[in-house]
């Protein structure tokens, strides 16, 4: 069901700067293959930035004292930061592991755990330090909470006239530690459940602290909702949320409203956008309007309010609570006409956090307290207007201030720094752009596999995944170059 490669450390690739080869410019690169293409690329599990080990004595408090004698100090201080912590984490994200059970933990830091009858950590803590040889062979306490200890991520393929395979893959060690701890043996993804799907799979959300997926697809008349077993390596569908979509060429965009009643906000265009409570399936929110405009992208701001990006550029942010009165734009600028458009809220640091992107490569930058004046409108240098606008996607890096990644014009993916952006049509060269899946394709440029989506790590600043139409996966830590000098 899964095949993988994997080269580390360093690769060839292009920097505008000298518009050269240059070995290396990742500080980490990881190449697999799946076994079909995928659009989706979705974090499953826990994304905190809680990244290490946190220990407490059953017995005791949340221990402040002095390091004790052979514990790691990167463990100790990171106990540290649970302290803060620990005053508002539900009960129900700590787990009491025996000592009997520390056969479970990666040989590197058993040696480094206090003996002690029993100790509790934070769920999220233990994805670097579980062996994942040992995996499959976790107690059943363990195994139900699987999904909650391992970042991971999901993958579904998109062919028509096929099954499709819904896979949960758990990341490589390497991958699953905030910092370079050095070797690990394990190098590739681990593929934790998987399933099948009878049609394509566009789109798939994960509800987060549940075990529940939401997909969606062609033929578009539906939702379909699955859960990932917790007895078994099992993908299973469960149920279906009927979207009355009269036009079967277009499938429904989604995002998830995550709350203790989770919802699914979901619609092809304006008219028919809806919240759907998952359990009860009854409609919670709809736009309640005539108007007929192509989504392109949904997102969940918060608890009450989500954006929405229509293919023409028009943006809009929407408050559930509010009868259907969006603060919107209705064109992201000038000589746009006749393109397609995405976009993503979530810019972190000062300046402009929403982001537009169109099929001819123009990027927008928006306040989302007057989308109505861009805050700049540049053109970014694609090789071609995208061959397919489905794939567009536009993302902000999580962990790095004015940082965001394009994809879907050819087989690269083009990073940026926007700080210093403004003005209108003006040209912008990219920081950093991965060509590594035209690089190892070796079919030649005329041939090079398309982009369909790219994903930040929520841990790790510089690192991305990126998947393209020749089914391969690339993960990759790129260098700043311009940052060295």
């Amino acid at each position: 069901m899964w095949g993988g490669t994997c080269t580390e450390d360093s690769a060839w690739a292009s920097t505008p700067a000298a518009g050269k080869w240059h070995l290396p410019v990742y500080q980490d690169f990881h190449a697999f293959d799946l076994s079909g293409a995928t659009r989706v690329l979705e974090w499953i599990g826990d994304k905190g930035d809680v990244p290490c080990l946190a220990l407490k004595n059953h017995s005791s408090s949340w221990n402040s004292g002095a390091q004790p004698r052979g514990t790691q100090p990167l463990f100790w201080e990171l106990e540290g930061l649970l302290v803060t912590c620990s005053n508002f984490m539900p009960r129900q994200h700590y787990i009491s592991l025996m000592k009997k059970d520390l056969d479970l933990f990666h040989p590197s830091v058993q040696g480094c755990i206090p003996m002690a009858e029993e100790f509790v950590f934070a769920l999220g803590d233990l994805a670097e330090c579980l062996d994942p040889a040992v995996v499959q062979n976790l107690s059943s306490t363990l195994s139900q909470l699987i999904l909650l200890l391992f970042p991971g991520i999901l993958v579904a393929g998109y062919e028509s006239l096929k099954k499709n395979e819904i896979l949960h893959l758990i990341l490589p060690l390497r991958l699953s530690v905030k910092e370079n701890q050095g070797l690990f043996p394990e190098r590739d993804f681990k593929v934790r459940h998987g399933g099948f799907s009878d049609r394509s799979v566009f789109d798939l959300k994960y509800v987060p602290d549940t075990r529940l997926l939401v997909t969606s697809g062609l033929p578009g008349c539906y939702l379909q909702v699955w859960q990932v077993a917790e007895d078994s390596d099992v993908i299973k569908a469960v149920s279906t949320i009927d979207v009355h979509e009269k036009e079967g060429r277009l499938w429904p965009r989604m995002a998830i409203f995550s709350s203790a009643a989770p919802g699914v906000l979901h619609g092809a265009r304006l008219s028919s956008l809806k919240v759907v409570d998952l359990e009860s399936q009854k409609t919670t929110y709809s736009s309640g309007i005539s108007d007929d405009e192509l989504l392109s992208s949904l997102q969940v701001l918060d608890a009450d309010t989500f954006a929405f990006c229509c293919t023409s550029g028009r943006l809009g942010l929407v408050d559930t609570r509010q009868k259907w009165t969006p603060s919107e734009n209705f064109r992201p600028g000038s000589g746009s006409a006749g393109g397609r458009w995405c976009a993503e809220a979530g810019g972190r640091g000062p300046g402009p956090s929403i982001a537009s992107l169109g099929s001819d490569g123009q990027l927008c930058l928006l306040d989302p307290r007057d989308l109505c004046q861009p805050v700049s409108l540049v053109q970014c240098p694609v090789s071609m207007p995208s061959p397919d606008p489905e794939l567009l996607r536009v993302t902000w890096a999580p962990g790095l201030d004015n940082c965001l990644a394009i994809s879907g014009f050819d087989g690269t993916v083009q990073v940026y720094d926007v700080t210093s952006w403004g003005g209108m049509g003006r040209q912008v060269e990219p920081l950093f752009t991965h060509k590594g899946h035209i690089f190892l394709d070796g079919n030649g440029m005329d041939t090079a596999p398309l982009v369909t989506t790219h994903t930040w790590h929520p841990c790790k600043p510089r690192t991305l995944l990126s998947a393209a139409s020749d089914a391969s996966l690339h993960v990759w830590d790129w260098v700043d170059l311009h940052a060295a000098r």
